[in-house]
């Protein structure tokens, strides 16, 4: 599988989310439970695993350009026929329906919790 994306290469994304987790704004961003998102420590309790990497396998069943076509995300239907939903990022996966995909993500606590039950997944690093 060929490596589309990694977070570590996507300063834009790290930029936004730490600004985000800094905001005295109680309703955006993620708490800092393991430093600061994108930061080498937070990195590090990945390695370590106190942040814990989960890894989902599946085929590209849908594409598109998001409720108000500026935000395109992508469908994955894993073995067992669970269906979800997930970001393109940087990607353009719209011809690649149909295709193996592999996401690698971490859960951080958002927060606001009555939101997304309080979680939000980030993606790591995407395989298709």
């Amino acid at each position: 599988m060929k490596k589309l994306y990694h977070l570590q290469d996507d300063r834009k994304t790290i930029d936004e989310m730490q600004r985000g987790m800094k905001s005295k704004d109680k309703l955006i961003g993620l708490k800092n439970t393991h430093g600061l998102f994108g930061s080498d420590k937070w990195w590090k309790a990945i390695s370590k695993n106190k942040l814990q990497l989960f890894t989902l396998s599946g085929i590209i069943t849908k594409t598109w350009s998001g409720h108000h076509n500026d935000f395109p995300e992508f469908q994955l239907t894993d073995e067992n026929g669970e269906v979800t939903t997930w970001p393109m990022e940087s990607m353009n996966l719209h011809n690649n329906l149909g295709s193996k995909i592999e996401i690698d993500y971490v859960i951080q606590s958002l927060k606001a919790s009555n939101y997304e039950n309080g979680e939000a997944k980030c993606v790591i690093e995407v395989r298709c």
